[in-house]
C-alpha cells in the first residue's frame, strides 16, 4: 500500500497574526498513526515468522513420511518392519505383507487380489495353511456337493422299493390275513360302566367285553393273540339258559338255567348278555351302513373305480382312477359287514398296485427331483456364496491409497509450504514497511516537539524563600 502522510497547513512558525494563540503548525495525528502502524507491524512479523516457520517444520517430517509412502513395495515394509518393531514372521504379519504386496501397491495395476486368498489360518494337526476361501469350499460347498453324491451313488447301487418293503408287507399281510370282523371289538370300559352291562362283571359272562363281530375265534395274524367270537360268548350264554335259534350265530337264551336262577346276580347276568346280542351284536351283523368308499370312474362318474384293477399294458398304466388334471375323485358307497372284510382283504392288492406303481414313479422322476434339487440349491445358496467370496477384492484399496498419497503428499504439503512461504513474504514486506512507519513517526514527532520547544513558553516554578 502508498502511505499518504498530510501536513496539516498552518502559519509558518513566526508569522502568526499579532494577538493570536500561537497553535503548533504539525499535526500530532500523524505521527500517532505512525507509532501505531510500526508497533502493530512488529508484532505481526513475530507472529507471521513464528507460523510460517512452524508450519514450514511440520512439512519437513510429513514430506519425509511421503516420501515412504510413495515409495512403498513389499521389500520397503519388510526393511523398515525391523526397526518399527513390526512382527512379519508369523502368520498375521505375512497376512499384513501380502496385503501390501497385492492390495496397496501391487506391482501390475490391473491386478485385483481377493481377500480371500490372503487371509488364511492353519490346520491345528498338521499346520497347514488355509486360505479362507478353502475354508468357506471346505464347509460349505464341499459337505453339501458330498450329500448329493451320496445320494446319487445311493440310487446308483441300490435299488429304492417301497412295494417289497418290510413295512409295506407288513401292512398287506395284516389285511389279508385278519378278517375285519374279529376287530372289531366292544369298548369294554365303557360297558362296565353301563348300569346294565355291568352285571357281567365277575361272571363267565365277562367275556362279552372282548368279543368281536366274528362269530368263529380269530387269532390275529403273526401273533398268539386269540380274540373271542360271538360262538363262544353265546356258548357261555348257554351255560346261563336254553339259547334260542337265530339266523345267525348271534342267539340269546331263556334265562332258565342253573347258573340263572341260583342267584339273583346270576339271572341279572343272563338279561344283560342278551340285550347285548339283541342290540349290540345284531345290528353290527345285520347293518348296511358300513363304509367300503371306491373312486369315481374318469371317463364315467356313474362307475366305480377300484385301484386293485390297475393294470399295466405295454409300459401304461390303465384303470389308475386318475383324471386328465391328475385328481381322484372318492365314490362313497355303503356295505353290509361282510361286503366290508371282503373290501378290506382286498387291500392286499391295492397296497401292491399302489406301491409298484410309485416304486416306478420315483424311479424316473427320483434322479430329477434330486438333480433339480441340487440345481437349486446350487444357484440359490452355493452360487451367491461363493459369488459374495469372488467380488471380496480389494482392487479399489490400491486406488484409494494412491489417492491418500497424492493428497497429502502432492497436495497437502506443498499446499503447507506454499502457505508457509506466503507468511514468510508476508512478514518480510511488513518488515520492510515497519522502517518506513518508523521513520516516518520519527520525523512527525521530532518536528512536533522541535516546535513546542522553541515557540511554548517554559513554565517557571516559584520556590518561596523563608523569611
Amino acid at each position: 500500500g502508498i502511505l499518504f502522510v498530510i501536513r496539516n497547513k498552518g502559519p509558518e512558525p513566526g508569522q502568526a497574526a499579532p494577538g493570536e494563540n500561537r497553535r503548533n503548525p504539525y499535526s500530532k495525528m500523524v505521527s500517532r498513526c505512525g507509532c501505531c502502524s510500526w508497533q502493530c507491524a512488529f508484532f505481526y512479523c513475530i507472529i507471521a515468522f513464528f507460523l510460517g516457520g512452524l508450519i514450514q517444520a511440520i512439512t519437513w517430517p510429513v514430506a519425509s513420511t511421503c516420501l515412504i509412502l510413495d515409495g512403498m513395495d513389499k521389500q520397503l515394509f519388510e526393511d523398515i518392519a525391523g526397526p518399527l518393531e513390526i512382527n512379519i514372521t508369523d502368520d498375521s504379519g505375512q497376512i499384513l505383507v501380502n496385503m501390501i504386496d497385492q492390495c496397496l501397491v501391487p506391482a501390475d495395476p490391473l491386478l485385483n487380489a481377493n481377500l480371500f486368498d490372503l487371509l488364511f489360518e492353519r490346520n491345528n494337526a498338521t499346520g497347514e495353511k488355509i486360505t479362507m476361501r478353502q475354508r468357506l469350499v471346505g464347509q460349505v460347498r464341499d459337505p453339501i456337493d458330498a450329500q448329493f453324491e451320496a445320494i446319487n451313488t445311493t440310487l446308483a447301487n441300490q435299488s429304492i422299493t417301497i412295494a417289497g418293503s418290510p413295512g409295506v408287507t407288513s401292512l398287506r399281510a395284516f389285511f389279508r390275513d385278519n378278517d375285519i370282523r374279529g376287530l372289531i371289538i366292544a369298548d369294554g370300559e365303557e360297558m362296565r360302566n353301563s348300569e346294565l352291562y355291568s352285571h357281567l362283571d365277575d361272571t363267565t359272562l365277562a367275556v362279552g367285553y372282548l368279543t368281536s363281530a366274528l362269530c368263529p375265534n380269530m387269532t390275529v395274524a403273526g401273533s398268539s393273540q386269540v380274540i373271542p367270537g360271538i360262538t363262544f360268548f353265546t356258548e357261555v350264554l348257554s351255560d346261563y339258559g336254553t339259547l334260542i335259534a337265530h339266523s345267525n350265530c348271534a342267539q340269546t337264551a331263556v334265562c332258565n338255567g342253573t347258573l340263572a336262577t341260583a342267584s339273583a346276580a346270576g339271572l341279572d347276568a343272563c338279561e344283560a348278555a342278551n340285550d347285548y346280542i339283541t342290540n349290540v351284536k345284531r345290528p353290527l351283523l345285520s347293518s348296511t351302513k358300513y363304509r367300503c368308499d371306491l373312486f369315481r370312474d374318469p371317463e364315467d362318474p356313474a362307475l366305480t373305480c377300484d385301484p386293485k384293477d390297475m393294470a399295466k399294458v405295454g409300459g401304461v398304466w390303465t384303470n389308475d382312477c386318475l383324471a386328465a388334471d391328475g385328481t381322484m375323485a372318492v365314490k362313497e358307497i355303503e356295505c353290509s359287514l361282510d361286503d366290508l372284510a371282503a373290501y378290506m382283504q382286498d387291500h392286499d392288492l391295492r397296497l401292491q398296485k399302489i406301491f409298484e406303481r410309485l416304486d416306478e414313479a420315483v424311479e424316473t422322476t427320483f434322479a430329477d427331483i434330486i438333480g433339480g434339487m441340487q440345481d437349486m440349491v446350487n444357484t440359490h445358496f452355493i452360487n451367491k456364496v461363493m459369488g459374495l467370496a469372488d467380488g471380496l477384492t480389494c482392487g479399489l484399496m490400491a486406488d484409494a491409497y494412491q489417492g491418500m498419497v497424492d493428497a497429502l503428499c502432492f497436495q497437502g504439503v506443498i499446499g503447507l509450504r506454499r502457505l508457509a512461504s506466503s507468511y514468510f513474504s508476508s512478514a518480510i514486506i511488513v518488515f520492510l514497511m515497519l522502517f518506513l512507519m518508523y521513520g516516518t513517526w520519527r520525523n512527525q514527532i521530532d518536528q512536533v516537539n522541535a516546535w513546542s520547544d522553541e515557540n511554548m513558553p517554559k513554565t517557571t516554578q516559584v520556590v518561596p524563600v523563608a523569611p
